[in-house]
């Protein structure tokens, strides 16, 4: 089963790779306008690429199929829909809702009346 796993991850790979050159190569020849947006895209593609080779990584080691938190298996389901996963869905849960608790609540502005 991890066999499939990192065969589909090198796939991946292959197929963020390609995406990073071309939009690399349209910043070169991009209209000024969307050089901003082209950007943008490039650091979202770059992380996932980043994402992809760490589960590689994981997976080569053989601790692919496992959740770095609690170190239980990963669902296979979750792994084919995004095979970058290195949490199961709950320590993954978990992980967000301490996130969500640590970032700071933004009040509305109040504005006095004149």
């Amino acid at each position: 089963m991890a066999d499939k796993h990192i065969e589909k991850l090198a796939q991946e790979i292959s197929v963020v790779e390609s995406e990073l050159e071309i939009l690399r190569q349209g910043l070169v020849q991009a209209d000024p306008s969307l050089i901003i947006s082209l950007q943008a895209q490039i650091r979202q593609t770059e992380e996932h690429w980043r994402q992809l080779q760490y589960a590689y990584k994981r997976a080569r080691r053989g601790d692919y199929l496992l959740c770095e938190d609690c170190n239980q298996p990963i669902n296979p389901a979750r792994l084919e829909i995004y095979p970058q996963a290195t949490r199961c869905i709950r320590c993954e849960q978990a992980r967000k809702n301490r996130f969500k608790s640590r970032r700071p609540v933004m009040s509305a502005p109040t504005f006095a009346s004149v």
